[in-house]
């Protein structure tokens, strides 16, 4: 919820030349979000923002999800979210968790496209 991974992630991309038009956040913190949340969602936005302004791109747009099953439904084609590039499964674990991200890899992701789950701890 706190984002700062996400966002470390995104300017590492972005370094690499990589143009980013769409951000989906999928936490169940976003269901009925905190203050902290959503002051990290705004900063978030605002930072995502000004990194398109110093490119002289437009800015991502951002979507948040508080449920798997509400991004999986804006995944379908023609949803607000499909076409999905690149789907990070950062650090949440349920029973299931990686079969449920292999199936919304499918669902989601583009031809081609890349699902990654970062090592805990830096992979070392």
């Amino acid at each position: 919820g706190e984002l700062l991974f996400d966002l470390e992630l995104l300017e590492r991309i972005r370094h690499l030349g990589v143009r980013i038009d769409q951000v989906c956040l999928i936490d169940q913190e976003y269901r009925a979000p905190r203050m902290g949340s959503k002051g990290a969602l705004r900063e978030f936005a605002d930072w995502q923002r000004a990194a398109a302004e110093m490119t002289k791109a437009d800015p991502a747009e951002i979507l948040a999800f508080g449920r798997l099953g509400d991004y999986w439904e804006a995944t379908k084609p023609g949803g607000r979210a499909a076409g999905c590039h690149l789907l990070v499964h950062c650090d949440a674990h349920w029973e299931g968790a990686f079969e449920d991200c292999e199936r919304l890899a499918q669902n989601a992701l583009v031809s081609g496209g890349l699902l990654a789950r970062p090592a805990p701890g830096g992979g070392g």
